[in-house]
């Protein structure tokens, strides 16, 4: 008997093999990717936890750091500002003159914020967006009436999930479009998002492909892979001052 196999044969067991290839492939892929997303949501506490502790120390919120700063610079995870109430425009984005206004967007301030460098990257190592109303880095605008004019929409807004957020962090997620990396230069993804996507992609003189002119209104979505105007994968955490200031 012919124990040799035949060209069908080792053409079914290549096929087999390809598959179970695929599959693994497939299966590495999305582990990977789940724990890209679990890192990301734990920076993003750590972050929110320790603006909450700078926030109940010195009663004032911090000025982002240049998004647009290299590793090497020497401003890098460094507020830009002096808590007066208004945040160095340098490095930074300012959308001041918008109806809500006072909006300024840069990346985590690790350094005003004792944290290690690496929390100002998601599990991408891409730098986390961090947008905050510049009244609040003032003192006594802080401990007074003033409150946020960030706007976060859900799923179903009207009406919103929040009116006066004080402080947005942001991960711009697997296709990282409008993130600045890690050199200090912009993300552009492939597959250019939808307009739920692109309300949270902080523009500057650097703009992103495909983006819409940021506003102060930033978008808490559920998850879609499905390229058109539902597209999201950001992550995004939003708080509002009374937050920050309740006791633990």
């Amino acid at each position: 008997m012919n124990k040799a196999f035949t060209i069908l044969e080792m053409s079914v067991v290549m096929a087999i093999i390809a598959v179970l290839i695929s599959s693994g492939l497939t299966m590495v892929t999305s582990s990977l990717e789940k724990e890209r997303v679990k890192i990301t949501n734990e920076r993003l506490a750590a972050v929110q936890s320790a603006i909450t502790r700078y926030a109940q120390q010195f009663k004032l919120l911090p000025c982002p750091a240049g998004g647009d700063l290299a590793v090497s610079h020497a401003e890098f995870g460094r507020g830009m500002g002096t808590n007066t109430g208004t945040c160095t425009a340098t490095d930074l984005i300012s959308i001041a003159a918008t109806a809500g206004g006072n909006i300024v967007i840069g990346t985590v301030p690790t350094a005003e914020l004792g944290i290690e460098p690496i929390f100002m990257l998601d599990g991408w190592n891409r730098k986390i967006t961090y947008v905050v109303d510049e009244r609040l880095t003032l003192n006594s605008n802080y401990i007074g009436a003033t409150v946020g004019n960030i706007i976060i929409q859900g799923e179903m807004a009207p009406p919103n999930i929040s009116d006066k957020s004080a402080v947005a962090i942001i991960s711009h997620g697997k296709n990282g479009h409008g993130a600045w990396r890690l050199k200090g230069t912009k993300t552009v993804s492939v597959a250019t998002p939808g307009t739920v996507e692109t309300s949270n992609i902080p523009l500057g003189p650097d703009n992103v492909a495909g983006g819409a002119a940021v506003d102060d209104t930033f978008q808490i979505k559920s998850f879609s892979s499905v390229i058109g105007p539902n597209y999201f994968d950001d992550i995004v955490i939003a708080t509002e001052k009374w937050q920050f200031q309740k006791t633990p």
